[in-house]
């Protein structure tokens, strides 16, 4: 469930976009109403066609923790699913949580990304899909 006031998101979404966390910035226009995003919208984007989403964040957590899973088992990069999963932390007030994660995104260290995935799965209770290749 969205925990955050359209006031909250633009905010946010002021403080992080263009940083260098690509991906989060886009994901809090998704939650904003016409009349709070278009300002940031390029100019092709219309009012009839702007659709605030109803998802709820940690719906959105668990769906890209299972994509990470696959992608990360494959030896594949996945900090833009990394960076979403940040926004909708923060969407969610996962703060606590949200501080481990940002940690260590930011250290970024060799094995960060099955970290973060492991640190989300424990705090959610969620299985971790984890092979173990590295």
């Amino acid at each position: 469930m969205l925990k955050r006031t359209q006031q909250e998101i633009k905010a946010r979404y002021e403080a992080r976009a263009g940083g260098h966390k690509f991906f989060e910035g886009g994901e809090y226009l998704r939650f904003l109403t016409w009349e709070n995003a278009y300002s940031y919208l390029s100019a092709d984007v219309e009012e009839k066609n702007w659709k605030v989403t109803k998802d709820d964040p940690i719906k959105l957590v668990k769906r890209e923790v299972n994509f990470a899973w696959g992608e990360i088992n494959d030896e594949t990069p996945v900090p833009d699913r990394i960076e979403r999963m940040l926004a909708w932390l923060w969407l969610a007030k996962e703060t606590k949580l949200l501080a481990k994660v940002e940690k260590e995104y930011d250290l970024c260290s060799l094995d960060y990304e099955r970290t973060i995935l492991r640190t989300i799965c424990t705090h959610f209770d969620w299985k971790e899909k984890d092979e173990g290749r590295t």
